[in-house]
């Protein structure tokens, strides 16, 4: 009993001087760490101790500020439309614009037969009229086919994904065919999977049924 009890008394005197040293004064709570060799922080600062993490800077270095590309965008924009009006308007081909990119949409019956994939004679004109703009806008090119929603079935064409991306092959040959960089050009197909217009109406259905030329004007995102 003896033992236990000595015992206990070591144990109470120990925390009675661990209290001592931690008592709420100046740099006493950092002392007793410091006979320990332990440093934790900053126990030597006498001044609040600075955030690690600094405010983050309105833009980092290379980073070019929101209102550059919106800018830029309006600035493609004016240009294609302008170049657009020098050709007389281009019945059937709309501007469209988004961070990065702007959109020439062409209506289908401009370019094929319902059903088809060969250029019309109309179509391959008004590629050639459109030559001098997309020369001139330097950036990488994407050619979108789009299809309504009604489902094909031939032996040349099983289904709209095939019809699409036949479509926007057919527009990169005849662009090629016409001087345009390879290098520039890509083909997608998109079926009816992104439509612009309802397809329970005919004038939607035919809305849908398009040919995007998607210009990049952003160079860096390529």
């Amino acid at each position: 009993m003896l033992t236990y009890l000595d015992m206990l008394t070591l144990v109470l005197v120990l925390f009675v001087v661990l209290l001592a040293y931690t008592r709420p004064e100046e740099d006493q709570a950092w002392r007793w760490v410091d006979g320990f060799g332990i440093e934790l922080g900053y126990p030597h600062r006498q001044s609040i101790v600075p955030p690690i993490l600094e405010e983050a800077p309105a833009t980092y270095p290379g980073e070019v500020p929101m209102a550059e590309p919106l800018a830029r965008e309006e600035a493609a924009v004016s240009a294609l439309e302008e170049a657009l009006g020098r050709e007389g308007g281009l019945d059937g081909v709309e501007v469209f614009s988004t961070i990065g990119q702007v959109e020439l949409r062409i209506r289908e019956g401009i370019l094929f037969p319902s059903g088809s994939a060969v250029l019309r004679a109309d179509g391959r004109e008004l590629l050639e009229r459109l030559m001098p703009i997309l020369s001139a806008a330097h950036g990488q090119i994407t050619v979108e086919g789009h299809t309504d929603n009604v489902p094909i079935d031939t032996p040349v064409f099983p289904s709209n994904w095939e019809l699409s991306a036949a479509r926007a092959s057919g527009v990169v040959r005849q662009l090629i065919a016409q001087g345009l960089e390879p290098e520039r050009l890509q083909a997608v197909g998109f079926a009816d999977t992104r439509p612009v217009a309802g397809n329970d109406t005919a004038e939607g259905r035919a809305e849908n049924r398009r040919v995007s030329l998607v210009i990049q004007t952003d160079q860096t995102s390529r």
